[in-house]
């Protein structure tokens, strides 16, 4: 239900030879140092990242390192879409970006897609689930959620005290996680047919003897 698929892309510039390469996730973790909305942190998931200079690619085609077009896209989509937004830096002090990175209740996936969808087949997404975390560092804090329930209504749940909120107070919140279910579930690859039991072999018949040829009187 979690799993997707990124497809990693690097494109020549001087023979436009694309290179893919495919890597499963559990989630996407975002950048939000520059991104104030969950769907421009997808933007800057996927942007072209040009290789140059010291970064330039060696295309198996033309034998040589060119400057090329490096870019993340999603290849397929999961039926339940994990968010981490990376709050965390990560070094001596171990510091936290508290800046409010705003989200909606759905969330379209389509184009930050490797293939181009029709309209009927877009990848639309609905809000179920936040995680919080309160403090200044990965060394402290606390952790709190916001869940979603079938039937609509918002509830928080912080330790031992569940309570029923509002959908604006849940979109008010510095979400750490956000927890996305597809609308339409993904189809399920159809099964593929069993091949045919092979034919049993002919069983040869039994040759007539050959008889000796008589000897002459």
């Amino acid at each position: 239900a979690f799993g997707g698929r990124l497809r990693s892309s690097v494109t020549c510039t001087s023979c436009k030879y694309s290179s893919n390469t495919y890597d499963p996730f559990l989630d996407l973790s975002l950048e939000i140092n520059k991104a104030p909305t969950i769907v421009k942190a997808l933007e800057h998931f996927t942007t072209i990242e040009v290789l140059d200079g010291a970064n330039k690619y060696i295309c198996s085609k033309c034998k040589r390192k060119v400057k090329a077009h490096k870019r993340f896209t999603i290849d397929k989509a999961p039926n339940v879409l994990t968010i981490n937004l990376k709050r965390f830096m990560y070094g001596s002090y171990g510091g936290k970006i508290d800046r409010m990175v705003d989200f909606a209740t759905k969330l379209d996936l389509t184009p930050f897609m490797s293939k181009r969808k029709e309209p009927q087949h877009r990848e639309k997404y609905t809000l179920y689930g936040v995680l919080v975390h309160s403090g200044h560092s990965t060394q402290s804090g606390h952790y709190y959620s916001f869940v979603r329930t079938g039937s609509g209504p918002w509830h928080a749940m912080d330790d031992s005290r569940v309570g029923r909120v509002s959908e604006q107070t849940v979109l008010k919140q510095r979400a750490y996680m956000l927890f996305y279910i597809r609308d339409a579930e993904r189809p399920k690859p159809k099964p593929q047919p069993s091949p045919s039991p092979a034919a049993p072999l002919p069983t040869p018949s039994p040759s007539a003897p050959t008889l000796a040829p008589s000897k002459p009187s």
